[in-house]
């Protein structure tokens, strides 16, 4: 067996081997900070995680079916980490697993290691929970009657949310226009099946969610969230006025290369980031 690249590869490996027999889901990776009393963090992050799965299998009658999953890697070491070492670190542990695990069936293929359980956890995404994420899910109370008639035109309460990093960079995407892809999306977790399927049924482009699912952000500091039909806008907090608008190319042609690195250049200097960035120590690229 080869050695891990990643010292966490096992660990990642002992996440995902009891998921298998046709299993599919996502991997979640915490990220939040850890508790001091170390039993009151096993209880938060434990009520969190069951909170999460129960709401994405809120729409099975009798709970989810068994070969949905939500297999979970959490470690000290990976606590506030940006997404982009997220990702790098993500797509070592695949590789590592894929080699690792590798056989071949009773009909001389090759399988990788993940053909070889059976397990189709996503492995051109991943969702992670920060420490906003954990706040929105466990200060989440689900109310019955939160679209009740009486209750039309109150204000409804946060939906609990992760976060979906793409496997795919900025720079693996390209740019199209508008908003630079960040590489990363919010989603309500109650429809993290529907988010599978979607991405499921788009497969085939290198990244399906910054091609097939995501929409272009038109204003700096706006979130891509996913909601169950399709991809929203969440503005900043202190609203669009004087926000940098970010611009469109203007056509497709010969000149579009030249239209293309025009632009980056006016991002860039509009925004004080730099396009695809990945050695940035903050995730706030072109947000």
């Amino acid at each position: 067996m080869s050695q891990p690249q990643d010292p966490l590869s096992p660990k990642f490996a002992q996440a995902i081997l009891p998921f298998n027999d046709q299993k599919w889901g996502f991997l979640i990776v915490r990220t939040a900070k850890y508790d001091q009393d170390q039993t009151l963090d096993t209880l938060q992050w434990s009520t969190a995680i069951e909170k999460v799965r129960n709401l994405a299998g809120r729409e099975f009658p009798n709970g989810p079916p068994d070969e949905i999953s939500l297999p979970v890697l959490s470690d000290p070491s990976l606590t506030g980490l940006s997404f982009d070492k997220l990702r790098a670190r993500f797509k070592t542990w695949v590789d590592d697993f894929a080699i690792s695990h590798a056989s071949t069936n009773e009909y001389g293929d090759d399988l990788d290691g993940f053909g070889t359980i059976q397990c189709d956890i996503r492995r051109d995404c991943f969702l992670v929970i920060d420490d906003a994420s954990f706040k929105s899910i466990m200060t989440y109370v689900p109310d019955p009657m939160e679209n009740a008639w009486e209750n039309r035109g109150k204000p409804k309460q946060e939906r609990p949310w992760a976060i979906v990093v793409d496997r795919y960079t900025a720079i693996e995407c390209g740019y199209n226009g508008g908003g630079p892809y960040p590489g990363w999306l919010r989603t309500q977790v109650q429809w993290l099946w529907e988010l599978f399927d979607a991405i499921e049924m788009l497969d085939g482009s290198p990244s399906v969610l910054e091609e097939q699912i995501c929409t272009t952000r038109r204003y700096a500091g706006q979130i891509l969230l996913y909601n169950g039909v399709g991809v929203e806008l969440i503005d900043p907090e202190g609203g669009l006025e004087g926000v940098y608008k970010f611009p469109f190319l203007p056509g497709r042609g010969r000149q579009e290369k030249e239209d293309v690195d025009r632009l980056i250049e006016e991002i860039e200097k509009a925004t004080g980031k730099r396009f695809g960035h990945d050695a940035c120590e903050c995730d706030d690229c072109y947000y």
